[in-house]
């Protein structure tokens, strides 16, 4: 026993085996430091590092998220700060990661941001996809179809409607999936893929018929379109005229003024020539009413070439086609293809009437013009296959994301099953030095009560 007369070499030789008898206690708290360390490391890797802590308030993001939802088809930049104000997506909760993305890229494709939009889409379709939200994934695979479609990446475009279409008949929304496969019909439209463009707006206008919608109309003349580019202009003159009975019931003069250009057009297709001309006038009455120069300048060109065709008279032709070149220089329309054709028709009557000396202007007129649509033609041609790459692109880098992300959680995993076995090692090891401890200090009561 240690007393103040305990000389200093003793008393430091006593502490010494007093330390030695009592590493067992340093060697259980050193095993409980190495415990929480681990435990820490497997938090660090299953927590984003940029800011781990959750936001303060999930009702207020939710209130303002649906607010966004309310103004971003008038305000998009107002909506997107109003986005960017709830913080880093980290603060949110898991379910609102994937509409905060969806909403942004909302946003940017009302700003007419169309890779920023399809970005913030993909982001949008992970989380998505991890919480099981399938009408959010439905409106994300419409985004992105829009998006791809205004970038001309038709086949990008068709291949998210139809992911969008097969989770609006899972959810049972008709309106959705008339709308989606509407979109398609456009698509293959655009395509000049008549048979299949038409299949789907005949699908469309199904549903839009028995819900009583009036995009009925529009659906109607978009099948008028297709059997005119198919060269049933029978069934075509039939589908137009219902889309303008429709119209003229709803009193839409735009929709009234269109339809009855189309079905000017195919009339004079059907050398129906009287009622070709009467629709014609009338479409350029309604255009007038309207001041829409673009559809004045193409009643103005079709009624050139019906004259011209029917027998009208050379010089009704040629008045009509001098209103359209009339119409474009005084800036009330900018229809290039119009004008080419109005050149056309003037160069080649006035060369027929023996007036060489006009004609010349008006055939340079249509060569400078024919370059330049030849030259539009091939630039919008190039767009479409630099947006088939770009969306390529989006597409490996999406999947790239994904990889990475499978990736760290392997990784996460593995290292969660790593520290499961050293925490299950060390606590082995600590009970196994309890039982040594205690079997030790068993053995040296035995002695002593031997002794």
């Amino acid at each position: 026993m240690l007393t103040k007369y305990t000389s200093v070499d003793l008393y430091f030789q006593k502490k010494y085996k007093l330390l030695i008898k009592n590493t067992f206690l340093f060697k259980s708290l050193g095993v409980g430091f190495l415990i929480v360390f681990f435990l820490s490391l497997e938090h660090r890797a299953d927590t984003d590092t940029t800011l781990r802590r959750q936001h303060s308030d999930p009702t207020r993001v939710d209130a303002v998220m649906n607010r966004v939802e309310k103004l971003y088809r008038t305000q998009p930049g107002q909506a997107l700060r109003m986005l960017e104000d709830l913080g880093p997506r980290n603060r949110l909760g898991i379910n609102q990661r994937g509409t905060w993305h969806l909403l942004k890229s909302k946003c940017y494709q009302r700003q007419n941001k169309y890779q920023l939009s399809i970005e913030e889409a993909l982001m949008a379709e992970t989380s998505l996809l991890k919480t099981n939200d399938s009408s959010g994934l439905m409106g994300c695979y419409s985004i992105k179809g829009n998006a791809y479609f205004h970038l001309l990446a038709l086949d990008a475009s068709a291949e998210c409607y139809r992911k969008a279409v097969r989770l609006a008949v899972a959810l049972d929304r008709e309106d959705a999936e008339a709308d989606l496969t509407l979109n398609l019909g456009n698509i293959y439209a655009q395509q000049k893929d008549w048979n299949q463009a038409g299949a789907y707006y005949r699908d469309a206008l199904l549903y839009y018929k028995n819900s009583k919608d009036p995009m009925v109309s529009y659906v109607l003349n978009n099948l008028g379109v297709v059997e005119e580019m198919n060269g049933r202009y029978r069934e075509a003159k039939k589908y137009y005229t219902q889309a303008w009975r429709l119209d003229a019931q709803l009193l839409d003069s735009m929709a009234m003024a269109s339809d009855l250009i189309n079905l000017g057009e195919v009339c004079l297709k059907l050398q129906q020539c009287q009622e070709s001309l009467q629709c014609l006038r009338q479409a350029l009455s309604i255009s007038k009413a309207l001041d829409n120069g673009g559809y004045m300048s193409r009643v103005l060109m079709l009624q050139a070439e019906g004259h011209l065709r029917c027998g009208g008279g050379r010089d009704s032709a040629l008045h009509y086609a001098r209103q359209v070149v009339r119409c474009v220089e005084q800036k009330l329309s900018e229809d290039t293809l119009n004008l080419r054709k109005a050149h056309a028709l003037l160069a080649s009557q006035l060369t027929a009437s023996g007036q060489a000396n006009e004609a010349v202007l008006h055939y340079k007129a249509w060569r400078l013009l024919d370059s330049i649509v030849q030259a539009r033609e091939a630039q919008e041609k190039l767009l479409e296959i630099q947006a088939s790459y770009d969306s390529e692109h989006l597409q490996r880098k999406s999947e790239r994301l994904e990889f990475e992300k499978i990736l760290l959680q392997t990784r996460s995993e593995r290292l969660h099953a790593t520290n499961l076995a050293l925490a299950g090692a060390l606590l082995l090891s600590l009970a196994v030095g309890v039982l040594l401890f205690y079997r030790q200090k068993a053995l040296r009561n035995r002695d002593q009560q031997a002794d």
